[in-house]
């Protein structure tokens, strides 16, 4: 029929989102191709100036000298094998009061930078009619702990909370408008506020200081995804099911990796498809843990689509694998494949 859309990956990816009745269970993998705006992995970028180098930020910060990356803010992180981490030792913010003076400020502009070519090198890589483009932005306590190291990170929210405020502030100008720059050229289907506030036993601070000093950033991030036409998700790792009321008064439709540290089922029980589960593997249990059998692994996908596919309102990711798994991501995503394209039929 004329106008029908084919249901791939992507767009059965996009119904889930939307509350709607999946044909299968998504594996996000599949469904989508996640970015990063303020960076571009493994991508020769034309007019970055830099073909040569492994991560060109758009800013224009590069690769320095010792093999490790310079954000915006001037915090280096060295890549790993399961991923960039901020280089121990070389926190650069010491006193919240002094941030202005101590991160690389002001930000650089925007406006120089040719995102219509970063745009075009990028979809040469990407089928957009088979990938749904996810594209993520780290949010304001990210950058305080990797400025700071964490310690002293939760001393300046308790201590500096004027000065966090102003920082804080600086950081959500910036964001909004890197993604008001980008969404016209990437124009994603799902934008994602990054910003892990909770350990795997509880939230980093009191849910008052969260509510006061860091919510209304996420809620006004959230504001400008929806005013762009995109759906916003929420990335927090930990135990965070405490703050998801708030996450869906503030227009989140999803979060991120939804680790089994919350009560998962319990939360779709209450919530339903107001708040999408997106992840809900265990990188913690026995199919996650070092050394793991590839019967372990397999039959641990099978016991969280088993868990959590039941009333739809469910993406399975298992966001916790990384560059030292790569045998057992292969385990995963194949056993997923297999898996979760017949659950429906079989259970509904």
């Amino acid at each position: 029929m004329k106008g029908c859309i084919k249901m791939t990956e992507k767009y059965n990816y996009l119904k889930v989102l939307n509350g709607e009745k999946a044909e299968w269970v998504p594996n996000f993998s599949e469904a989508a191709a996640l970015f990063a705006p303020l960076a571009v992995f493994d991508t020769e970028i034309p007019g970055s100036g830099n073909p040569d180098k492994k991560i060109v930020d758009i800013t224009g910060k590069e690769w320095n000298n010792r093999g490790c990356y310079i954000n915006y803010l001037g915090i280096e992180s060295t890549m790993t094998i399961d991923g960039s981490m901020p280089t121990p030792g070389k926190h650069i913010l010491t006193d919240i009061t002094k941030w202005k003076e101590q991160v690389s400020y002001p930000f650089p502009d925007l406006e120089k930078v040719e995102f219509s070519k970063i745009a075009a090198g990028y979809f040469s890589m990407v089928d957009r009619n088979e990938k749904a483009i996810v594209y993520m932005m780290e949010s304001v306590f990210f950058a305080l702990i990797n400025s700071m190291g964490v310690a002293d990170a939760l001393c300046a929210l308790v201590e500096e909370p004027e000065a966090v405020k102003e920082f804080f502030e600086e950081l959500t100008d910036y964001a909004d408008k890197c993604l008001r720059l980008t969404y016209p050229y990437f124009k994603p289907e799902v934008i994602v506020i990054a910003d892990d506030v909770a350990t795997s036993l509880d939230l980093f601070m009191a849910p008052r200081i969260y509510e006061e000093l860091i919510a209304p950033y996420h809620r006004r991030l959230a504001n400008t995804v929806i005013e762009l036409g995109a759906s916003p998700e929420m990335h927090c790792c930990g135990k965070c099911e405490k703050l998801i009321p708030l996450w869906i008064d503030m227009g989140f439709k999803s979060w991120q990796p939804a680790q089994p540290v919350n009560d998962l089922v319990g939360i779709k029980e209450q919530y339903g498809t107001k708040m999408i589960l997106n992840g809900g593997w265990n990188t913690a249990g026995k199919g996650g843990l070092p050394g793991a059998s590839e019967e372990a692994v397999r039959e641990s996908v099978r016991e969280t689509i088993d868990l959590l596919a039941p009333g739809y309102g469910f993406v399975f990711w298992d966001g916790g694998l990384t560059g030292g798994d790569v045998e057992k991501f292969s385990w995963t995503a194949d056993e997923a494949n297999k898996y979760r394209k017949t659950f429906y039929q079989k259970n509904n």
